[in-house]
């Protein structure tokens, strides 16, 4: 019995200061557990703190090689347009117009008109001021590079027509012999298909200013007419309000 009196008494003693902590007088002094907690708090946050500014200079470092290697794309790119694509696109024209005139008429006006039409009706679209989109950046983009692809052959073409490069030469040599006309007939159909874009855009233009002002005129007289309406049914009450106003006082004047 005393041995088990004797162990529960040190057990007691234990569990009290557990629950109460240590004496006032004690030396020994324990953190609550909310400063072990703000301090691991504290240590979160100066680490969540920390993890924007490396993802900004990753960011950084990430914009700087991505341009790095478009310059790079563009100046290969460059380079392969002009002596690759002059004699590459003369031939595929050649192969096609067969050395006749009448078929270099004809494909001329074809890539003249429609490569120049579309690429302007894609670009009036980039344009456009009613983007709503959150990415509308983008978009423009895509709709520019889209409008580009669809202009390369008359690009193509120019560049024969321009370049001073052997292979731009070659392409002149090559439409000279297998596509009569092309050239001419090209610059033809470009020229027609911008005015005819200019004046359709023109058009669409003024019609819809038109219809703006006329719209306007029509809200200004319904608001012209309403308030005439108004006006007279005032005037129909201020001019009803004194004579009954006066026969009342008649009435009883007479009684």
């Amino acid at each position: 019995m005393l041995s088990r009196l004797e162990l529960s008494r040190p057990l007691s003693i234990l569990g009290g200061l557990a629950v109460f902590g240590p004496p006032a007088g004690s030396g020994c002094h324990h953190a609550p557990m909310s400063e072990h907690r703000t301090s691991q708090r504290g240590g979160s946050d100066s680490e969540v703190a920390g993890e924007p500014a490396g993802a900004r200079g990753g960011s950084w470092r990430r914009n700087i090689i991505l341009l790095v290697l478009a310059v790079g794309v563009l100046i290969l790119a460059y380079f392969f347009a002009e002596s690759f694509l002059p004699r590459w696109w003369a031939h595929r024209v050649g192969g096609q117009v067969k050395g006749r005139f009448s078929g270099g008429i004809w494909w001329g006006l074809t890539y003249g008109v429609l490569c120049t039409a579309i690429p302007l009706v894609v670009l009036r679209q980039a344009v456009r001021k009613r983007w709503n989109w959150q990415r509308r950046w983008q978009t423009r983009i895509v709709l520019l590079v889209i409008a580009l692809l669809l202009a390369s052959p008359n690009l193509m073409t120019l560049g024969i027509v321009l370049g001073n490069g052997a292979a731009s030469h070659a392409g002149e040599r090559i439409l000279d012999v297998d596509a009569p006309g092309f050239r001419g007939a090209t610059l033809a159909g470009v020229l027609v298909a911008a005015v005819v874009c200019v004046l359709v855009q023109y058009l669409v233009t003024t019609r819809r200013r038109r219809t703006r002002e006329v719209k306007q005129l029509r809200r200004r007289d319904k608001e012209r007419a309403a308030a005439d309406e108004a006006a007279a049914k005032a005037a129909e009450q201020a001019a009803e309000s004194p004579d009954g106003g006066a026969g009342n006082r008649h009435d009883q004047v007479g009684d």
